[in-house]
């Protein structure tokens, strides 16, 4: 019996209504999905990819700010301007200390933490020797300034060129995760649209299918009653010939019927009158005896 009721009219009618609203749910889900993978790209932007290049950044820029201020500050032999270019320069060794403790804060990939080991095996003798180096300048001896050349050439070069290896290799890094974010983003939009856009034609084509289905299942239904109704008239204009018939028969047998009655009750009198006549000529003939 449900199965009959599904395949009927009925059944093809509320598959054809409820077919927008499964598109709907499919296409609501595929946008869903999408929305959450790209939410989870741009959180992972947001905590992990911007925040470790504004750091390795900001440790670039410290690094090249210090290094500028110092040899200046070396060069100078005004104390006035020689102070000047010493404020920039611890300026550069806070702003370098502070881009690594925000570098360090962020989450770190297995392949980021190996990179950053050298590094942060030598950041705290780093940041003491760029503050050592300012305080040598700073007293502006020939011996402290000829030593701070010394540590400007000798440990702290090698330590920056740790930072920098860091740098230069953290920066590819993320820059290549970056990149390879976007482009999963961009695919991950594709495939949503691309699935949209196939849910919708498969229902456009469905729905155009099942109602082409119902109008000729439909056309055939009216064309079979109206076949039927077209023999039940038939029929109906057969029987009504053939009670026109059955009557007119009737008619004329019952005036047959009538016209021999009429004979009858004519032969009848004349019957009558040739007795009344015999009886007359007999009372005649008695009398005349």
């Amino acid at each position: 019996m449900g199965r009959t009721w599904i395949k009927g009219i009925k059944g093809k009618l509320l598959i054809i209504a409820l077919l927008p609203v499964v598109a709907f749910v499919v296409v609501f889900a595929v946008a869903q999905s999408g929305l959450r993978t790209l939410g989870h790209y741009v959180q992972e932007a947001n905590t992990d990819i911007i925040p470790n290049i504004q750091a390795i950044g900001e440790m670039r820029q410290a690094r090249n700010k210090f290094g500028y201020h110092i040899w200046a500050a070396i060069g100078i032999s005004s104390p006035e301007k020689r102070q000047e270019r010493l404020k920039l320069t611890r300026e550069a060794v806070d702003d370098m200390d502070n881009a690594i403790k925000t570098y360090e804060s962020t989450p770190f990939s297995p392949e980021m933490e190996k990179s950053y080991a050298p590094a942060k095996a030598i950041k705290d003798d780093y940041i003491k020797a760029l503050r050592h180096a300012a305080d040598l300048v700073e007293q502006g001896t020939p011996e402290s300034i000829e030593q701070a050349k010394v540590e400007m050439e000798g440990p702290i070069w090698k330590m920056a060129q740790v930072i920098h290896k860091m740098n230069s290799e953290a920066n590819a890094y993320y820059n290549d995760l970056a990149h390879t974010r976007s482009l999963s983003a961009d695919n991950e939009i594709s495939s949503a649209n691309l699935t949209m856009l196939l849910v919708t034609l498969v229902s456009a084509l469905l729905i155009f299918v099942l109602s082409m289905v119902l109008a000729f299942r439909l056309s055939n239904s009216i064309n079979v009653i109206i076949t039927k109704l077209s023999s039940s008239s038939e029929n109906v204009s057969s029987s009504v010939e053939q009670l026109t018939e059955a009557g007119n028969s009737l008619s004329q047998s019952s005036t047959e019927s009538a016209a021999s009655l009429e004979e009858t009750v004519a032969s009848l009198e004349e019957l009558t009158s040739m007795v009344k006549m015999n009886s007359d000529n007999a009372k005649q003939a008695a009398a005349l005896s």
